[in-house]
């Protein structure tokens, strides 16, 4: 399923540009949390995840925005 434009992340961070598969992960995550202003039900939205999904799965990139 492709990622909405919101989710999308930036074209430089990409495995065309050498980017591990972790490294355009963490950029479509880190993107799609400041386009909805870091509201992760938002971010998950935009992802088509839910939102234990996208805590999981910043959780384990290390960017866990709770603390």
């Amino acid at each position: 399923m492709p990622l909405h434009a919101e989710g999308a992340p930036p074209a430089e961070v990409s495995p065309e540009h050498g980017a591990s598969f972790a490294d355009v992960e963490r950029a479509t995550y880190e993107a799609a949390l400041a386009r909805a202003g870091g509201n992760v039900s938002a971010a998950a939205r935009a992802l088509r995840i839910s939102r234990p999904q996208l805590d999981y799965r910043l959780r384990r990139l290390g960017l866990n925005r709770s603390g």
